[in-house]
């Protein structure tokens, strides 16, 4: 797999932000199901210190962070309800974080794509 830039790898972890957050939507009904988030900030300073301290043998490598050593953590969310039936996940909180980071994705989505079509514009120009 090839090297990840930081933009790709936050673009990652919000991909893999919005699969725990469609999950504890998906379980909103399950009885006992404990709802998971990732601190997004903290798995993003993670993996930008993987970064940086990762060493080339030259000057044309660009270190070897890929999407498979990218492993944020996943917690429980604290209860912000009680239920009967030990489920955890308020359904308007996660609604909410998952259009926010939705939204988020899409922005992050959109610069990139930007950015590949200017850099696209800059060699045919040099063709």
């Amino acid at each position: 797999m090839d090297s990840l830039k930081f933009e790709d790898a936050a673009l990652y972890l919000r991909v893999k932000r919005m699969e725990v957050l469609a999950s504890n939507i998906a379980n909103a009904d399950t009885p006992g199901y404990q709802a998971k988030d990732i601190n997004f900030r903290a798995a993003l300073e993670e993996t930008q210190r993987q970064m940086l301290t990762v060493q080339s043998t030259n000057k044309t490598h660009l270190g070897n962070i890929t999407s498979a050593s990218i492993d944020p953590q996943i917690a429980y969310r604290p209860v912000s309800q009680n239920s009967l039936d030990r489920n955890t996940v308020d359904l308007d909180q996660e609604r909410a974080s998952f259009t926010e980071n939705a939204i988020r994705t899409q922005f992050a989505m959109n610069q990139a794509v930007d950015e590949y079509v200017e850099m696209g514009r800059m060699l045919s120009n040099l063709v």
